[in-house]
């Protein structure tokens, strides 16, 4: 029996709804850490409207989203990807130690306080995003190097997100500080764990086939009118069933959040495709300025992240004692400026580095 021939390609280089819905990502992410060091939690409405930005399209469309990039990536070898994962695996440890350890011990000279270093010194194991996308790398090596078709992606990342549930489970805590910072990457051992991997996967398995059925689509207002609905019913009727075993906030926020299960995993891909049909929508209302701002955003994502966060933390644990208790108004204008300040501080560091590589082959 003849082979079938695969799809063309339709879709390749940016995808403009992606940029947008990536962008966006970013920046609620930037407004949920600014919330959780500086407001006073006095306002509900605020805590209601924030914890939902900060949760389903932030952290669930951005792990989503990688999945999209490695097929969009021009860079997809496996030795390309699992360097990278490799690479990034280390960056996440250098940032624990930099937005972490270190303000914190500049706070214990500061105040001449002690504890200061404790506090500090316990989160620098701590497993957060930039642990899980190096993970997620080097995951995707692997599916790269076995050549793996789509759908056997997202069953394997669901009989691994099965082994987490049961790991969660059975094996809730782990009371060594060695082994936490070893099994705190793959799940919940302990409360640094933020993004264990088996907790999470999904959501860039789920991207990746998305990624590649939108690469070869001819039509892709019929694509999103298609998935957009059926992730939003999805959505409604997940949300509603967990709703009778969780409480909104723990939904959106806290250890069931983070160390979430499959249906959460199923909820939270529901509202993704919702979102990125909504994403479709807007790039076709959205100016040309805001569209290139979201596209620098999408583009230069990690490096905001990481200049985001030390803003974050160092001013607010050396300047404010990590003691900070800000109103709404005042708690949203340091979200802005901090936003602000990332995004140009991405683009004159993606500069300097473009500036080198031309440098560099000039002199080859």
């Amino acid at each position: 029996m003849a082979d079938i021939e695969p799809k063309p390609i339709c879709n390749e280089g940016r995808q403009p709804e992606l940029d947008i819905a990536r962008g966006l990502a970013v920046i609620f992410m930037v407004l949920i850490h600014t919330v959780e060091y500086y407001w006073d939690w006095e306002n509900a409405v605020f805590d209601k409207v924030a914890n939902f930005l900060g949760s389903p399209p932030a952290a669930p469309v951005f792990m989503f989203l990688l999945g999209c990039g490695i097929i969009y990536s021009k860079r997809s070898t496996p030795g390309q990807v699992f360097k990278r994962g490799i690479k990034m695996l280390g960056l996440s440890y250098v940032f624990n130690a930099l937005v972490y350890v270190l303000p914190y011990a500049i706070s214990a000279l500061v105040y001449q306080d002690i504890e200061y270093i404790a506090d500090g010194w316990t989160q620098i194991y701590d497993a957060d995003i930039l642990q899980f996308a190096a993970l997620a790398f080097i995951f995707f090596s692997i599916v790269l190097a076995l050549k793996m078709k789509p759908w056997l992606v997202v069953v394997t990342a669901t009989v691994i997100t099965g082994v987490g549930m049961l790991l969660n489970s059975f094996i809730p805590e782990v009371d060594s500080n060695v082994l936490q910072a070893i099994t705190g990457l793959f799940w919940g051992s302990h409360e640094g764990s933020y993004f264990p991997f088996t907790s999470w996967i999904l959501y860039p398995a789920v991207g990746y086939a998305f990624a590649y059925a939108l690469k070869r689509t001819s039509d892709k207002k019929k694509l999103y009118l298609t998935v957009s609905p059926i992730g939003a019913a999805v959505y409604l009727i997940m949300t509603f069933v967990l709703l009778n075993f969780y409480e909104w906030d723990l939904l959106m926020d806290g250890e069931y959040y983070y160390t979430q299960n499959i249906f959460f995993n199923i909820m939270f891909i529901g509202f993704v495709f919702m979102w990125l049909g909504i994403c479709y929508a807007l790039f076709h209302i959205t100016p040309k300025p805001v569209m290139r701002i979201l596209e620098k955003f999408s583009s230069n994502v990690t490096i905001i992240y990481i200049c985001q966060y030390i803003l974050i933390i160092y001013i607010e644990v050396i300047a404010f004692g990590d003691e900070a208790e800000l109103g709404v108004l005042l708690t949203l204008a340091l979200f802005a400026v901090y936003t602000v300040i990332s995004y140009f501080a991405s683009i004159g560091y993606k500069s300097i580095i473009k500036k080198r590589k031309s440098k560099k082959s000039a002199n080859a």
